[in-house]
């Protein structure tokens, strides 16, 4: 299991798994077209990650490894004007 905050995201969102993740361990975001918008490897149970170059729209998180998955959320980009 996993959590990610602040949601909805603007420019950053940590991403918290309950263990440390094994090597090969990725957080992915897919879009709402089921298209791999950005996957980046976990290195420790407390990550940040940059979703500011990503267009604001619906999105769905997913920590992944090669032993599990740690599951899937929902989670919104927003922009500030």
């Amino acid at each position: 299991m996993f959590s990610i905050y602040p949601v909805p995201a603007i420019h950053d969102i940590h991403v918290i798994t309950l263990d440390f993740p094994s090597e090969g361990t990725r957080f992915e975001i897919i879009d709402a077209s089921g298209k791999l918008a950005l996957s980046v490897p976990l290195t420790s149970a407390s990550s940040v990650i940059s979703v500011a170059h990503i267009a604001k729209g619906n999105y769905i998180a997913r920590v992944i490894s090669p032993e599990k998955r740690y599951g899937e959320q929902k989670f919104t980009v927003i922009r500030e004007y």
